[in-house]
């Protein structure tokens, strides 16, 4: 593609192709490299002032192709003051998270702590092409357009932002705001605010107001992980931790690997609370009635028991 015909409402670009079909570019602040496009900001022989040009190719260097059609090769490489660089926006996602850990194949990398005189600096993203060993080492395709690569120690990985709807559950994974790194939130609120892109306002579990939160702030939590932080809501609620049961609590019985007299769907009060195990009197009588907390279900909690008096518990069997 030679000179391009593009739509400039900012700092982007849309380059409309031959087929009508639209690519956006935006302008960054570093060196140019293969697939980005430029703006010439000084004309010369078959190349126009304000005109975009490229995708960039590698060709006796960085270069492209003219009004005219012919190669430039090596023209960026060396007059790269005479041009703005511009770089492709993923129409998927245009927002990352930077995370330190070993990149896999095809995961896009962003550029750290370049080390050497290699064809890459600090700010660079490169898409991994392959993996050096078991110390994170990648290997990837540099802005001269060959094959290079970085040590772990060189690079972080860029994951993809994922907008959240409301009424799903995220998991916090920022320093900033009030809850605590890895806390479970509901989206209450999912809109946008000037400059600040998307932002979500949340609620805990018991329906509390939450803070308000970045885009790259939260991820979405899995299955699993809402589900042990409802459970552990729940005891919260109480005081207790999880499973954390007490004298005179109405159970029941959920599963049975203890070969205890109680069985599956049998409900009790406990007796008895053990250093592994607790004692639960289904009425089946006192000998070998023992379970495992984690089998055993909370009914009526010994402090909500109108049987009893207050704040006391039956008596041990």
């Amino acid at each position: 593609m030679a000179k391009l015909n593009v739509i400039i409402p900012s700092a982007d670009v849309e380059v409309i192709g031959a087929d009508g079909e639209r690519t956006k570019y935006r302008k960054v602040e570093r060196k140019a490299k293969a697939g980005d496009i430029v703006k010439a900001l000084k004309s010369s022989i078959d190349i126009d002032k304000g005109a975009f040009y490229g995708p960039l190719y590698v060709k006796y260097g960085l270069g492209f192709d003219d009004n005219v059609g012919d190669s430039r090769g090596g023209q960026i490489s060396n007059y790269a003051s005479d041009y703005e660089v511009y770089e492709k926006v993923s129409e998927t996602t245009s927002k990352y998270r930077e995370v330190k850990r070993h990149a896999k194949v095809g995961e896009r990398i962003k550029i750290v702590d370049a080390r050497g005189n290699f064809d890459y600096e600090d700010g660079d993203e490169f898409t991994v092409t392959s993996v050096i060993g078991t110390n994170g080492g990648v290997m990837f395709i540099d802005r001269a357009g060959e094959e290079n690569w970085a040590a772990a120690s060189e690079y972080v990985v860029l994951e993809p932002v994922e907008r959240l709807k409301v009424g799903e559950y995220a998991k916090k994974v920022s320093d900033a705001g009030a809850e605590s790194v890895g806390t479970i939130l509901k989206i209450t609120k999912n809109d946008r605010i000037s400059d600040f892109g998307f932002i979500y306002a949340t609620e805990d579990l018991n329906g509390q107001r939450g803070d308000i939160y970045a885009l790259d702030q939260l991820i979405r939590a899995t299955d699993e992980e809402v589900a042990a932080a409802k459970e552990e809501a729940r005891w919260a609620s109480i005081g207790r931790k999880v499973n954390e049961f007490k004298r005179g609590d109405l159970v029941g019985i959920i599963a049975n690997t203890n070969s205890s007299v109680n069985g599956v769907g049998d409900i009790g009060e406990v007796t008895y609370i053990g250093s592994k195990n607790i004692r639960v009197d289904a009425g089946k009588g006192d000998r070998n009635n023992w379970s495992i907390p984690s089998e055993v279900k909370l009914i009526v909690p010994v402090e909500q028991r109108f049987d009893l008096p207050k704040g006391g518990a039956s008596s041990s069997k």
